[in-house]
């Protein structure tokens, strides 16, 4: 859909969508502002590896790697490219938790039972190129970007999943397992039976505050994601859960949050034995926030 300016006559202009003169100008704009787009912690720019260099190499919120690669245009090439830089990756565990310790501090960590994700970042792509990742047992997410000079935008055209079962948001779904093997029972309903009946019925509320928010089961917790971006995380354990929020400023429940020594995430830790309504209503508020942000 085009993009149109308001005139103070309320006449709508279409605005014209233009083009970066070098790929590399996307690329730079994308990763000085990585975290505040895709939520990602950026590690490395151009990083060489054997017959190829990475274009931008990350670590999400879960902790998962991720391998970002751009086209100003519409390239299929650039999904297989992408690809051997995973199997790079998988097969050189060492080296990326090595650089991971240099940018985030010696006691960061890495989730390799999570399958890494590969982001193609194109002006477009055509029916090839998503019939093409339909077919791949892999973690490939298709972003299009929209250049009007001094506004950009980028759409998550698919959701990628390999081609073993993924949660995707049910709420009768309890067992579902997803596409690195865990079910919902396994990492999120593992508590006593209050813990339980508690997070069911949080699922349940954060999974209605928008029907494009995803739910992803992980190896050790339960990621909500919103806008391309993860809103919240949560981890559970048999009378306790914690909740890891999207970075923001929570002025008015500062008191009741921490700050993760990863990556330095607002988390709520919570005992279930002092769960009640009140409680209740201050952990939906401050959902509520990270979601506006």
């Amino acid at each position: 859909m085009p993009l149109y300016r308001i005139s103070p006559k309320k006449i709508v202009e279409n605005v014209q969508r233009l083009q970066f003169n070098r790929e590399k100008e996307l690329q730079e704009l994308v990763e000085f502002n990585m975290e505040k787009i895709f939520g990602l912690k950026f590690l490395e720019t151009e990083y060489p590896i054997p017959n190829g260099r990475i274009d931008s190499l990350c670590i999400d919120e879960s902790k998962t790697p991720v391998i970002i690669e751009y086209k100003k245009h519409k390239d299929l090439s650039a999904i297989i490219q992408g690809l051997f830089y995973i199997d790079w990756l998988r097969m050189n565990k060492k080296t990326f938790e090595m650089i991971v310790r240099e940018k985030l501090g010696k006691n960061s960590s890495v989730d390799w039972k999570s399958i890494p994700r590969l982001l193609i970042i194109a002006d477009n792509f055509d029916q090839k190129e998503t019939s093409a990742i339909n077919q791949i047992n892999a973690h490939v997410e298709l972003i299009k970007y929209s250049f009007y000079g001094d506004l950009i935008s980028f759409e998550q055209l698919n959701f990628a999943k390999p081609q073993v079962s993924l949660t995707l948001h049910s709420k009768d779904d309890g067992k579902t397992t997803n596409s690195e093997g865990f079910s919902l029972e396994q990492v999120l309903y593992k508590g006593d039976e209050k813990t339980n009946e508690i997070l069911k019925n949080l699922r349940e509320w954060i999974l209605e505050i928008d029907d494009e928010i995803e739910e992803i089961v992980k190896s050790s917790m339960i990621s909500y994601r919103s806008n391309g971006k993860g809103l919240v995380w949560i981890e559970s354990s048999k009378s306790r859960f914690k909740i890891y929020l999207r970075k923001g400023e929570y002025e008015k429940y500062r008191h009741l949050l921490k700050q993760d020594g990863w990556g330095g995430y607002p988390v709520l830790n919570i005992s279930s034995e002092n769960y009640c309504d009140d409680v209740d209503k201050y952990v939906k508020k401050v959902i509520m926030q990270a979601y506006e942000y």
